[in-house]
């Protein structure tokens, strides 16, 4: 088991050669970009998938000389999939889910042996075995399927645009609310919420552009809000063998609009078929949008991927294309028991980086177009 270790230990410090030490350089290219404090990684551990529980990814806890600390996900070839700013998800969630995972299931399973979950870009989850095997989403605490529908990880896609692959000048950013630089390589539009998961990462998701967009009515309740939403966005599509959970974006979110008095219309654009730079044009043209990643298999085709069943939704409030890739900017909904932010003003706490080439089967950008606005 010693060796075993080692082993782990070993490839998780990143080992000596360049390809291996690319997020680190990546890393500390954000940090030139937006003015902070040059983050170090402190410890690192193994995350998993959720069939063999076979290591796909490292968690790496960072800090810098300031105090801030952040988290990154890092591929086993030393890729930046995701970086977040605050408390790594895996330290702040272990107490939380693995007690609600005793108090619903039992407290037999205290001594089983415990896995820390990584489903692709947003998919984080906490699973334990012992004479039976439960994965539980971590946002929700919902229950997962064994992932054999799945996409299997590999390596990150390189299908880049023809610009992607040139080196860039990054520039420092600036701390406003929205920062914008000539070249329109780092652009973040500031200033919406971040809420617990409520429903579905899809309405809460949905609730957070909402309610930045001041279509939130006065006074009215977050989980109110919250279950609008999902009543005009998910349905069951129960005639199916499987009975899934769908979430169609595209045709609630009108409805919604319509429900309060206002016109819009959603454009949406799916990895499979666009590049990078029409999704970031599209963003710098409205303050935000709903992204979804999806993992199964069979959601790279555009019908499956649309319906949104078992992805993560998060709010891209930008854009990063560094010299090591893009990145979407985005606020993901909390923890079912976290504590909400009514608005993130900065380089803060909440805000997190994915990698548009990463590990997800596909991502579903959903632009909602106010009328009017």
């Amino acid at each position: 088991m010693r060796w075993l270790l080692c082993f782990w230990v070993f490839l998780g410090l990143g080992l000596t050669n360049g390809a291996t030490q690319e997020w680190r350089q990546t890393v500390n290219a954000f940090c030139q970009a937006t003015n902070l404090a040059p983050l170090q990684p402190m410890c690192s551990v193994p995350l998993k998938e959720l069939t063999s529980f076979s290591p796909v990814a490292f968690g790496w806890e960072l800090k810098n000389e300031k105090g801030q600390r952040a988290w990154a996900i890092v591929s086993l070839d030393g890729q930046l999939w995701e970086l977040g700013l605050g408390e790594p998800w895996w330290k702040a969630w272990e107490k939380t889910l693995k007690g609600k995972i005793l108090t619903c299931y039992g407290s037999f399973l205290s001594d089983g042996s415990w896995q820390w979950l990584y489903r692709g870009l947003g998919g984080y989850g906490l699973a334990v075995q012992k004479g039976m095997t439960l994965r539980v989403e971590g946002r929700t605490g919902d229950l997962w399927s064994d992932g054999l529908k799945d996409k299997v990880f590999s390596k990150p896609q390189n299908a880049r645009d023809k610009t992607q692959g040139q080196k860039r000048t990054v520039k420092r950013g600036m701390p406003l609310a929205s920062v914008r630089d000539k070249e329109a390589k780092l652009f973040v539009n500031f200033g919406f919420p971040a809420f617990p998961t409520l429903r579905s990462s899809h309405a809460t998701a949905a609730a957070m552009w909402a309610a930045g967009e001041k279509v939130k009515q006065p006074k009215e309740p977050i989980p109110a809000l919250i279950g609008s939403l999902s009543g005009v966005i998910t349905r069951c599509l129960c005639d199916l063998p499987e009975k899934p959970w769908v979430h169609e974006l595209e045709r609630g979110l009108p409805m919604f609009l319509r429900a309060r008095g206002q016109n819009g219309s959603v454009q949406t654009f799916l990895r499979s078929e666009s590049s990078f730079n029409t999704v970031s044009a599209a963003l710098r043209r409205n303050k935000g949008a709903l992204v979804t990643f999806t993992y199964r298999a069979e959601q790279k085709q555009k019908a499956s991927a649309l319906l949104r069943t078992e992805g993560t939704t998060v709010l891209a409030i930008g854009y990063w294309d560094s010299p090591f890739g893009s990145f979407l900017i985005a606020l993901s909904p909390l923890p079912a028991e976290g504590k909400g932010k009514e608005t993130v003003k900065g380089w803060e706490e909440g805000v997190i980086l994915y990698r548009w080439e990463g590990p997800a089967t596909n991502i579903v950008v959903a632009i909602v177009c106010l009328s009017g606005r």
